[in-house]
């Protein structure tokens, strides 16, 4: 199943922009907290980034209204970034490449192949979605070789948007 994300709005390729949206992502006002809304408009997932429970590192969450937990993603480092085992100084900023995450109850790897290109891996390491950017066209193109909420998919988006975030200040 392919769709196109195009000014926060899930579609699909079919119908670009044709009818309405199977999902939506919305930003707050402030902060990084968006808000994914279902085809009726009504809140269907809040995704936020916390401090993960250890106190070492941030965590991804995709929470449902009721507040319970319906993905979690945690940042990893690319290899030979890792400030623990490579001892880097404060002043380096390691470079973030993947997220681990589980969704729907699977253990999958969120990776960025670059800046704009990112697959979800099973753990087996089979493509199960490919989020693409669209270049001059604009917007997101999303390739799913396995069924998932368009819900879920804005999630993955503002995810990948997430992981992308951690290495802004990498570039000069």
């Amino acid at each position: 199943m392919e769709f196109v994300i195009k000014g926060g709005c899930l579609y699909p390729t079919a119908q670009p922009e044709g009818g309405p949206p199977l999902a939506r992502i919305k930003n707050t006002l402030c902060g990084g907290e968006r808000h994914i809304l279902g085809p009726g408009g009504a809140l269907a997932l809040r995704a936020v980034i916390q401090a993960d429970p250890s106190g070492q590192a941030r965590q991804y969450l995709l929470l449902r209204p009721d507040g319970t937990p319906a993905a979690i993603a945690r940042p990893g480092y690319a290899p030979g970034e890792d400030p623990a085992s490579q001892g880097w100084p404060v002043s380096h900023l390691p470079r973030t490449d993947h997220a681990d995450l589980v969704l729907q109850g699977e253990a999958c790897v969120l990776e960025m192949l670059n800046s704009q290109n990112y697959e979800l891996r099973s753990a087996a390491g089979s493509c199960l979605v490919q989020v693409l950017h669209r270049g001059l066209l604009g917007g997101w193109d999303l390739r799913c070789k396995v069924h998932l909420p368009p819900e879920a998919l804005c999630g993955l988006l503002v995810f990948c948007l997430y992981l992308d975030r951690e290495n802004e200040f990498l570039t000069v």
